[in-house]
């Protein structure tokens, strides 16, 4: 029996289960109570009914053999509402401390968190500031985002005090500038207010100092030490510096609007945002040298899990770093419990920590392209690797070593192949969603460019950590290496960075409908894939029969 005839197993169920749980945060955030309490109401009954179907079949069969095809709906309809509870619980049993001074005039002191950028008006930057004091009371850290004129905010960097007079307000849910419900990324991101000012002023202030505040100052320290060895380096070449800073820590401050959209025609824009990719390369980097050490696998793995924390402590703990480093930290728990480790499994299992630590988070914009894109590579991959014609017989006068080169670039391009459509079926309506477009030339870039990445991570934090040894030995060895591959990920993104190499998709068009539609040519591709691979399998296997 082949594995396409196998519809439900285990691993579907936590599937189910984790997506029934999504589903009811986001009834809960976009349907109005009007729509939200009869549905509940339905669900509710259709739960009880079930419920009651059940008991009288385990009085009836106490082997339970029937029940599963009931159990399984009464647990999704049960996630659906843990979904909805996990939500009410955020808005309004654990709502932050800030909230009391919503509609309020104050003196807020605080820390920028993120790298200032200007707003779509161009005449103010936005920022977010870990608010610390307000009034000169202490008080827990939050974030809040904050708006300044142009001319006050030029200068503020990652990491500065500031203290100033400001209004904090909930943002508006039809603020939505960037094609998505301003006020649910927010929340997403445990930010709750926003405020603007005036004008500001340096303070020297002493935050109230926990676990969290030291995880988070040594993640700013570690980024900033990163951006100023990748400016030191590259101090005659601003633009390599500045994608350099993005592949690194997702620093995007340096990056103009222009250079940014050159990045999304050209499907590039997921380099310069660190997620599981950024991750997936430090860990290998790390696994490979701690295995050379004299030390056990699973000591190795132990000791990789600081770097890791410190990793996405400098990315700011964004979502799609946070989801790679549950997957890492799941993969390492089943090593240390003996327990087979499945990836498709530990995507839903960070998925569900997350919404339930942040339910906002479900719609994160790095979440949804970093999950879709690894639920993407982990389905689909597999199968079309399947199906690519990698092994091919070469001539006999064609020297063992060319052929190998040959079936070794073969396999390379199929590899990179496979990936890009992978992803890409992940995320077609995600990019459509958040961008307004979604490039068709990516399929063709990956190809060099993704391996170009890989180079220049690798070798700018080999270079940032050597630098604070030896500024002038780092240069030396890695200057030119840097310029090579940096210089090929940015050639690309000027040659392809154009509105040609992208298709246009109106936000108007992406309705309800079109997710549906979406889904379900998912799906289809899915089982198209295995029966087409479980059909080639059954040739193979014939013909092997008769030879």
């Amino acid at each position: 029996m082949y594995k396409s005839q196998h519809i439900i197993t285990l691993r579907h169920y936590l599937i189910l289960f984790v997506i029934a749980f999504a589903a009811g945060i986001y009834a809960a955030v976009v349907l109005s109570t009007s729509l939200l309490f009869p549905l509940l109401l339905i669900l509710g009954a259709l739960f009880t009914v079930l419920s009651v179907l059940l008991c009288v079949l385990l009085l009836i069969n106490r082997k339970g053999k029937p029940i599963k095809p009931i159990l399984l709906p009464i647990l999704i309809i049960f996630c659906f509402f843990l979904g909805t509870v996990r939500l009410a619980i955020s808005e309004v049993i654990f709502d932050d401390e800030l909230s009391t001074y919503k509609d309020k005039s104050v003196w807020v002191s605080g820390i920028v968190s993120s790298a200032p950028t200007e707003t779509s008006n161009s005449f103010s930057y936005s920022m977010e500031l870990l608010v610390c004091k307000v009034n000169d009371e202490p008080t827990r850290p939050e974030t809040i985002i904050l708006y300044v004129p142009k001319s006050r905010g030029e200068h503020l960097r990652e990491g500065d005090k500031i203290c100033c007079w400001t209004t904090l307000s909930t943002p508006d849910r039809n603020d939505d500038f960037s094609n998505y419900d301003y006020f649910s990324h927010l929340r997403g991101k445990n930010i709750f207010l926003v405020g603007t000012t005036q004008n500001i002023n340096p303070d020297s202030f002493e935050p109230v100092k926990n676990f969290e505040y030291y995880i988070k100052s040594l993640g700013r320290f570690v980024k900033d030490k990163v951006i100023f060895a990748a400016d030191s380096l590259l101090y005659d070449s601003p633009k390599l510096a500045t994608i350099l800073k993005g592949i690194l820590v997702g620093d995007k401050s340096g990056f103009s609007d222009n250079l940014y959209k050159k990045f999304s025609y050209a499907g590039l824009s997921h380099i310069v945002a660190v997620s599981g990719m950024h991750l997936s390369i430090l860990f290998s980097l790390l696994a490979f040298l701690l295995l050379k050490l004299p030390l056990s696998r699973k000591n190795s793995l132990l000791i990789s899990i600081p770097f890791l924390i410190l990793f996405a402590s400098a990315a700011n703990f964004t979502p799609s770093v946070c989801r790679a480093a549950l997957m890492m930290l799941v993969m390492i728990a089943a090593a240390f419990l003996n327990q087979r480790y499945l990836p498709i499994n530990a995507l839903f299992i960070s998925l569900a920590i997350i919404l339930c630590a942040t339910p906002y988070a479900l719609f994160s914009k790095s979440l949804s392209l970093s999950f879709g894109a690894t639920f993407g590579i982990l389905v689909y991959w597999g199968y079309l690797m399947k199906l690519f014609p990698i092994k091919i017989h070469m001539p006999e006068s064609i020297s063992p070593k060319i052929s190998w080169c040959l079936l070794g670039v073969l396999k390379f391009i199929a590899t990179s192949l496979a990936t890009s459509i992978s992803a890409f079926l992940g995320t077609a309506y995600f990019s459509a969603l958040f961008f307004e477009n979604v490039s068709w030339i990516q399929f063709l870039t990956n190809l060099w460019v993704i391996p170009a990445v890989t180079a220049a991570f690798s070798l700018g934090f080999a270079a940032s950590i050597l630098f604070y040894i030896s500024p002038y030995l780092a240069t030396s060895v890695f200057y030119y290496p840097l310029r090579f591959f940096l210089g090929i990920i940015y050639k690309t993104a000027d040659i392809f960075g154009k509105r040609e190499f992208s298709i246009f998709i109106p936000e108007s068009s992406l309705t309800g409908a079109a997710f549906i539609l979406y889904t379900g040519a998912l799906i289809f591709i899915y089982f198209l894939l295995k029966n087409l691979c479980d059909m080639k399998k059954e040739k193979s296997d014939r013909k092997g029969v008769i030879t």
